[in-house]
């Protein structure tokens, strides 16, 4: 499983990675029982190709993510669970920042503010989306490089004040790294990532 557990009301899709075929899956199981990410399991079921309908282009949708295949209610068997503890760590603080944000504001405020400050859009409705697409702001629903340069500049501006100057590179770097894994690393984001680190390092050499 490469990318963090996507779970909704009533499945549960996993992004695999064939070790067979190095091809990547979008398994859609039931909720129970939960795998994690980095978990190494077995699928037994059928592959197929994702089907399109009038509405929607689904084959286009997730070959931006570079998946052509699908498989629905497979049997899953669980391998190995390799432990990638600051993964595991940084997604754990990303489920209590969620749950936080439902519980402090209502439907559907909650959901924006979870896609504008974790990237997580699954649970945003159509109809929020719908608004923000027709006023021309949708970029603010998705976490894109801009974030990461905002949050770079802020942190070396305040850490050039203080007596961190010093150690600034290394902290602003371990934050935007926490950041990037919070999100789910998309690509847009590790690129800026990236070229934050190249910056940082000019800067200090």
């Amino acid at each position: 499983i490469i990318k963090e557990p996507d779970v909704r009301n009533t499945n549960t899709k996993y992004t695999v990675l064939s070790l067979k075929t190095n091809e990547r899956i979008l398994v859609t199981t039931e909720i129970f029982p939960e795998f994690k990410y980095k978990d190494e399991i077995k699928l037994t079921g059928k592959l197929e190709t994702p089907e399109n309908s009038p509405e929607f282009d689904y084959q286009r949708f997730l070959i931006k993510d570079n998946i052509r295949t699908v498989s629905y209610f497979p049997e899953i068997e669980l391998l190995e669970r390799k432990s990638f503890l600051i993964f595991q760590k940084i997604l754990e603080i990303k489920e209590v920042l969620r749950s936080s944000t439902a519980a402090i504001l209502p439907y559907p405020y909650a959901e924006i503010l979870s896609a504008m400050m974790l990237g997580d859009t699954r649970s945003l409705p159509q109809f929020v989306k719908d608004i923000y697409n027709s006023v021309g702001i949708s970029h603010l629903l998705a976490i894109s490089g801009g974030h990461i340069t905002i949050i770079a500049g802020i942190l070396l501006a305040l850490l050039q004040r203080t007596r961190l100057k010093k150690q600034s590179f290394y902290i602003i770097l371990s934050i935007l790294f926490f950041y990037i894994v919070l999100i789910g690393y998309p690509a847009s984001a590790v690129r800026a990532g990236i070229m934050a680190g190249v910056l940082l390092l000019g800067k200090k050499l």
